[in-house]
């Protein structure tokens, strides 16, 4: 899967279920700092991926995700209910491991 990024304004983000594959939205602030992402699991499922995300610059926690422009999240996400996928997203490319 390959994702697009759109800037969208946090708090006043378009509905998460007008997400489609493909779609990743990046929440800004009014500054234009992105706190959270947001995009459909890639493997199908249609569960929405939520990520709180720092710079890639800045300190993160175990309940944030470092993001690039690109788009690219590290470290990689694993559900561990529902789908239970596990996957890295790089330079826009969804990349599932087993």
């Amino acid at each position: 899967m390959k994702y697009t990024e759109t800037r969208v304004r946090f708090g006043a983000a378009p509905d998460p279920s007008d997400l489609k594959p493909g779609d990743f939205w990046l929440m800004e602030e009014e500054d234009g700092s992105v706190v959270a992402v947001d995009f459909l699991c890639p493997c199908g499922c249609g569960a929405e991926c939520y990520t709180p995300v720092v710079p890639k610059d800045q300190p993160r926690n175990r309940q944030t995700w470092e993001y690039e422009p690109g788009p690219t999240l590290t470290p990689s996400i694993q559900f561990t209910g529902g789908c239970r996928s596990h996957f890295n997203i790089t330079n826009g490319e969804a990349v599932m491991h087993q």
